[in-house]
């Protein structure tokens, strides 16, 4: 039986406790996530020298303001780049850990990817040199398919949201987690601005963990805690 009360309990910083100063997903507002005693979500990549980043965005355009792709650049390249005109940078996911007391917690989003094998098996072994609870979770069904089949002791969730730009059947199977019967999720997270829904309903009568993404209000926290069980937040502090 997984202990997942920390997910249920844990305040989750959305890409650290970033604001104007402070990017998203970098040390200071990891840092400043830690000072509040909050808990992390972030996003991680991979580089083309399989260096496992802890960044959002596919392209660096909106954060470097470069046409960087994450996936077809070395490290040593991305590493001397700043985001959002700060002094801070993209930092490996071993930079983030390295600064995290043991109490600690992180839900890891793990971003679609050609190399996402490699990257799973890069991330169990990062992590097997920590302490720090931690949960996958990713847009990407293949990826909780993957952790299923090489380590299903570690926690993994399904993120999704109502699809409606991609064509034919895909997107309606996302929307209504229908790779579930395959990837088994230990919780679901869904996007806010999809809620309620009677199927997330329906699994947390079934005892299915079901968080949310992103509450940006202390009115869209509390809506999400009373009904459902946690909420991934930012611009807020709960």
């Amino acid at each position: 039986m997984k202990d997942m009360k920390w997910i249920k309990q844990g305040k989750f910083a959305h890409r650290g406790l970033h604001d104007e100063k402070l990017p998203e997903n970098s040390l200071g507002a990891f840092k400043n996530a830690i000072s509040h005693n909050y808990d992390i979500e972030l996003d991680i990549r991979m580089t083309q020298d399989n260096q496992i980043v802890v960044v959002h965005d596919s392209n660096l355009k909106r954060l470097c303001n470069k046409n960087v792709i994450i996936e077809k650049t070395k490290y040593s390249e991305i590493k001397k780049l700043t985001l959002l005109e700060t002094d801070e940078k993209i930092p490996l996911l071993t930079d983030v850990l390295d600064i995290l007391p043991r109490s600690t917690n992180l839900l890891i989003e793990l971003k679609s990817s050609k190399k996402y094998k490699v990257m799973i098996n890069k991330l169990i072994d990062i992590m097997g040199s920590y302490s720090n609870k931690y949960a996958i979770h990713s847009f990407d069904p293949r990826i909780l398919i993957r952790f299923k089949k090489v380590n299903p002791l570690i926690i993994r969730g399904q993120i999704s949201k109502k699809y409606s730009c991609i064509k034919l059947v895909y997107g309606p199977l996302l929307t209504h987690l229908a790779f579930n019967i395959f990837s088994r999720p230990d919780f679901i997270n869904y996007n806010i601005k999809n809620l309620p829904k009677k199927q997330l309903d329906r699994l947390k009568n079934k005892g299915i963990l079901i968080l949310s993404y992103t509450a940006r209000t202390e009115h869209e926290y509390s809506f999400v805690k009373d009904r459902y069980d946690n909420a991934v937040f930012e611009k807020i502090r709960p």
